[in-house]
């Protein structure tokens, strides 16, 4: 995504969440107006399934599921897929 958005003509791209890089290079790209939808709910495996102490208790291991990690990695390729389309 950062590098669709230098591509696009940003100088700095900034932060972890995959919506705030959606929203920013929707913004230099109308053609990923649509993305936040696809990309948005990322967000929310970022922290509590990279950090141990990113659950209010417990192990990410027993907060996902394996269903939920398709789920993420269903969205994560569709998100590549249009970023891909793009910067042909």
């Amino acid at each position: 995504m950062d590098r669709n958005m230098h591509f696009a003509g940003a100088e700095e791209v900034w932060g972890n969440s995959v919506a705030e890089l959606c929203h920013d290079v929707a913004e230099l790209n109308p053609e990923f107006e649509g993305l936040l939808k696809i990309a948005g709910p990322l967000d929310k495996y970022y922290m509590p399934t990279r950090y141990p102490n990113g659950l209010p208790g417990g192990i990410p291991a027993d907060a996902f599921t394996e269903g939920d990690a398709q789920m993420a990695l269903s969205m994560a390729k569709q998100v590549l897929d249009i970023v891909e389309e793009q910067l042909r």
